[in-house]
C-alpha cells in the first residue's frame, strides 16, 4: 500500500524515504512490504489495543522531533 499509493504518486523512492525519516532502509522495507506492526503482537501478547501503542509511538516520535532542533 505505501509504495503504490504514496511513493509512487509522490515519486519518491524508498531509498529516499529512510533518510527523509530518519529511520533505517529496513524499517521501511517493513512498512512497504505490509508487514504485521509491532504494535498488534504487543497488543495481543500483553492484552491492549493497538491502538494504544500506536498513540505512544505518535507521542515518542513528536517528542523526539521536536526536541531534535
Amino acid at each position: 500500500m505505501l509504495q503504490k499509493e504514496l511513493l509512487n504518486l509522490m515519486g519518491i523512492n524508498e531509498d529516499e524515504m529512510p533518510k527523509a525519516m530518519g529511520v533505517s532502509t529496513m524499517t521501511i522495507r517493513k512498512l512497504i512490504l505490509d508487514e504485521v506492526p509491532i504494535a498488534n503482537k504487543l497488543a495481543e501478547v500483553l492484552n491492549t489495543s493497538c491502538l494504544f501503542w500506536l498513540n505512544i509511538q505518535s507521542a515518542v516520535e513528536f517528542w523526539e522531533q521536536r526536541n531534535s532542533r
